[in-house]
């Protein structure tokens, strides 16, 4: 239970008679515990399809380079290429659509500068594929109250939801260019309105996994 570092312990002995030493033995030595590492993904868990970023963070100084894998349900792992020094490294990993509702692990080694190894990964090493996207809201009716202001209302009943996003145009070809706003709720009153205009909306659903 010892921590990392130079150690000093000091003993003096008393004999049978009750004689005590006058001076202390000292006892020093240094613990060298295994290096530990640390993942953030920059797209948390469950991850979705793409390129996620991922941070490496060791206990210690490790030499260049710790290595680093994951793995798909078990699959050959796969290895990130890592970047940085000392403690702190960097790489990145690919996530494909069709991983979706995989589960994913991490495996890590790395020596440091007197050369122990250490393969411990001290926060969560798995991670869960979700790359599913979402089915659209239906429903979508719109109203108009007093000042021109026009107010959206949708149907959704699953809750695996972060936010809907509202997309405005006053032409009927709405793409991800018109993107307007962000709604938390399934309800959303626009008040960017001139009266006696004619708008076109769309409202799309981002789940819990930004998909």
């Amino acid at each position: 239970g010892l921590s990392q570092g130079s150690q000093n312990y000091y003993v003096r002995c008393k004999d049978t008679a009750g004689n005590k030493a006058t001076q202390d033995y000292s006892v020093t030595f240094i613990v060298d515990l295994p290096p530990t590492a640390q993942i953030f993904l920059s797209d948390e868990s469950p991850v979705k399809a793409g390129i996620i970023r991922l941070n490496l963070t060791t206990s210690e100084d490790v030499v260049y380079q710790p290595v680093l894998t994951y793995s798909l349900n078990g699959a050959t792992p796969i290895n990130i290429p890592l970047s940085g020094s000392g403690r702190y490294w960097n790489g990145y990993m690919i996530i494909s659509s069709t991983d979706n509702n995989k589960i994913g692990s991490f495996q890590f080694s790395g020596k440091d500068l007197a050369g122990v190894s250490g393969n411990v990964i001290t926060n969560d090493n798995i991670f869960l594929v979700d790359t599913e996207s979402p089915s659209p809201p239906t429903m979508v009716a719109a109203r108009s109250l007093s000042g021109g202001r026009i107010q959206l209302e949708w149907f959704y009943d699953d809750p695996n939801v972060k936010n809907y996003k509202i997309y405005k145009s006053k032409t009927e070809f709405i793409n991800k260019l018109n993107y307007y706003s962000t709604s938390a709720d399934r309800s959303y009153t626009d008040n960017s309105t001139v009266l006696g205009a004619t708008y076109y909306y769309r409202v799309s659903v981002i789940d819990t996994s930004n998909n």
